[in-house]
């Protein structure tokens, strides 16, 4: 099985646009980029685990380790290059079905576009949803503002690359899926969204309702969590010496990311869950 891994390193010049844009970096007052970049890491890593087992078309995740995913490589290539002018149909209503199959399950993924939808070259399913760490909760407050802008960029698409504008039809009684051939020809979240699991609680993405959705001992174990991430905080600040010593470091990451992938090397964990090379 070939594998990839996903580095997590954001930007320091666009640091303060990706903290505003991610709802679980908004109140970390650190202004660290190396510690957001692994919080990122571990929530992206959280989100596909709990999605492949749960059957959604997402990479494979092995592991991860500070700002590192090791993941399933796909073969295939990104929607933005997608020219099949003979299943662009059946492709739009999958993608549309999967956008409200993850909100009956609790999730919102709010960047569902051609830039993180892989078209795979063969097998089935035909496509793998990437890049989940701004996922939410149905019960966040933007929710329907979110799940909308999914909808709406998969609309555009389709209709910039192959001039395809469905229309409601209500002489049509399937709905089981979206556009040409169906009742509907795209998602509302009133209508379509029912749920069926709590996927949202189970990750505790940002907005999840815990009066409706959650136990005491989620409401216990969110706040303990809190608490942790408060104190890795502290511990973590980085002033401009420390950040360039993390740099020096990058040598001994990727021997981690090569002991990961190839397994020749033994790995030990330290105390706020890093590994590090046994030597």
């Amino acid at each position: 099985v070939q594998k990839v891994v996903k580095i997590a390193r954001l930007g320091r010049t666009s640091f303060r646009t990706v903290k505003n844009n991610r709802d679980y970096l908004k109140n970390k007052q650190t202004s660290n980029w190396m510690y957001l970049s692994r919080l990122a890491a571990e929530k992206e890593y959280q989100f596909m685990t709990v999605l492949h087992n749960n059957g959604f078309s997402v990479p494979t995740p092995y592991d991860h380790s500070r700002h590192c995913i090791l993941m399933e490589w796909i073969d295939g290539t990104l929607m933005k290059h997608y020219r099949d002018t003979s299943t662009y149909k059946k492709l739009y209503s999958d993608l549309m079905s999967f956008i409200v199959k993850l909100a009956n399950h609790g999730l919102i993924h709010c960047d569902f576009n051609e830039f993180n939808i892989i078209i795979k070259n063969e097998g089935s399913p035909n496509f793998i949803v990437i890049d989940f760490p701004q996922c939410v909760s149905i019960e966040h407050p933007d929710a329907k503002a979110y799940f909308d802008r999914d909808v709406q960029g998969i609309r555009d698409f389709f209709e910039k690359k192959f001039k395809y504008t469905p229309q409601h039809d209500p002489t049509m009684f399937d709905t089981e899926g979206y556009g040409e051939g169906y009742k509907y020809a795209y998602p509302n979240f009133k209508r379509d969204v029912v749920r069926c699991a709590s996927l949202d609680v189970e990750v505790m993405a940002s907005g999840y309702a815990k009066k409706k959705t959650g136990s005491k001992e989620d409401k216990d174990l969110e706040k303990a969590d809190d608490d942790e991430e408060e104190e890795e905080e502290e511990e973590e600040e980085y002033d401009d010496e420390d950040a360039f010593e993390e740099e020096e470091s990058d040598s001994e990451n990727e021997k981690i990311i090569a002991a990961l992938s190839l397994g020749d090397k033994p790995l030990k964990m330290d105390k706020l869950g890093n590994y590090i090379l046994d030597e």
